[in-house]
């Protein structure tokens, strides 16, 4: 039998190993989520609560998971949830964010407490900062809940509230939970605060550009990395994917690069 060889990876996160695993329990901003991670730098991985146990099986050991935010209330029995041993294993290999239900769940699995709100907040609210984090400085902050965290916690600290919610933002060491949206647009500073999260705090890497020429110049130094010396051999059919892969490959190996095209049968009529 062949001997087996590693894969290679590039540098930067896949959706298979990225820093970031989003787990989703129904929001709808959960895409937003995983926008603004990409704003900041981060790749990321998106998972249905229910699909969860899929990933803690394996080697896959994200160092941040964020829970996203629901319609649900954590009173309801049927309410998703995240078992015991994901969130210790979590924990113990990066830092957690829970926002809107993620973070009311995570207060309630802690030892917090949760109950209905006095004074239930939607919309627009101003968030004050009461202890430092990082550089995030507060203002104006998208809320959307009828629950809310009344007791924290043990160990856990306030870092900003509202005028009708104590525990806007809270947590301790590796857990932390938001009860605003810092995904969405109208929250101010909310990538601050997730690139706080993500790279002070959990020790992320920026894995994650806009910046095509920046992009390219990585993949080039990868492939250089990947095949060092020697002849490269390359099919081309003549889609924008091999076409892509023949300039990227040419740029890394140069006279060392003998591309082969095959004639599919798909091309269009006189495109060669």
């Amino acid at each position: 039998m062949a001997q087996m060889t590693r894969i290679q990876r590039f540098s930067w996160g896949t959706a298979d190993n990225a820093q970031v695993l989003i787990v989703h329990f129904g929001s709808k901003s959960t895409p937003m989520i995983a926008q603004q991670l990409r704003q900041i730098g981060l790749r990321s991985r998106v998972i249905d609560a229910a699909d969860l146990s899929a990933v803690t099986a394996t080697e896959y050991c994200p160092k941040l998971v964020i829970l996203s935010g629901g319609d649900d209330s954590v009173f309801n029995d049927n309410a998703p949830t995240i078992a015991d041993r994901d969130l210790a294993t979590f924990m113990q290999h990066g830092v957690v964010l829970g926002i809107c239900y993620g973070a009311q769940l995570l207060a309630t699995k802690l030892g917090g407490k949760v109950a209905t709100a006095a004074t239930p907040e939607f919309g627009a609210v101003q968030v004050q900062v009461t202890a430092p984090f990082g550089t995030y400085t507060g203002g104006t902050a998208v809320m959307n809940h009828n629950d809310e965290i009344v007791a924290l916690p043990a160990g856990w600290r306030v870092f900003a509230s509202t005028a009708h919610c104590q525990h806007a933002l809270v947590g301790a060491d590796k857990v932390y939970a938001v009860l605003f949206h810092p995904e969405v647009d109208h929250t101010e500073h909310g990538d601050t605060l997730l690139a706080h999260l993500a790279f002070t705090l959990a020790g992320c890497e920026p894995d994650y550009t806009y910046d095509l020429a920046a992009y390219v110049d990585q993949c080039v130094r990868w492939l250089c990395h990947v095949v060092p010396a020697g002849d490269v051999e390359l099919g081309l059919s003549g889609g924008v994917d091999s076409a892509v892969a023949f300039a990227l490959a040419q740029r890394a190996y140069g006279t060392r690069l003998h591309a082969t095209f095959v004639d599919t049968g798909f091309m269009r009529e006189g495109e060669l």
